[in-house]
């Protein structure tokens, strides 16, 4: 977990305009699904809102850790599933080449305000994944 600038982020989101100099908070979570790598998880926080991410919340929902201690509430997540080469740090973690086909999950994350909170891509190990989504209607 480092604080960079958005000038330094590896990418940006689809929605929003940034200063160049707005801090983020750059975290990185490996998963696991049965003992085996599953998924990279980059993400990108706005430290105007939340600041600081202490080490022992990235091992639970981070979600569930602003609205709980940070007062901070999710409204809604956009979320655009695409394929996209695997980066090498993903790849070296799923024992892939790098540049090998990979499912990705970008989204935004916004409060019920409506202000974004964060912005992430998650790499899927095409040999792993499966996504189940449920569509309320009503």
């Amino acid at each position: 977990m480092a604080t960079i600038t958005v000038a330094d982020a590896d990418f940006l989101p689809e929605t929003g305009q940034f200063a160049q100099d707005e801090e983020l908070i750059d975290i990185r979570r490996f998963r696991e699904l049965d003992g085996q790598p599953y998924l990279l998880e980059h993400s990108y926080y706005l430290k105007s809102i939340v600041d600081a991410i202490p080490e022992e919340a990235l091992y639970g929902s981070l979600f569930n850790y602003f609205e709980q201690q940070r007062d901070v509430n999710v409204g809604f997540i956009d979320q655009l599933l695409m394929s996209e080469p695997l980066p090498a740090i993903a790849g070296e973690f799923m024992k892939l080449p790098a540049g090998a086909p990979s499912l990705v999950v970008k989204d935004e994350t916004y409060l019920t305000t409506g202000k974004m909170l964060a912005f992430s891509k998650q790499y899927y190990d095409y040999r792993r994944a499966r996504l189940f989504m449920v569509k309320k209607i009503r």
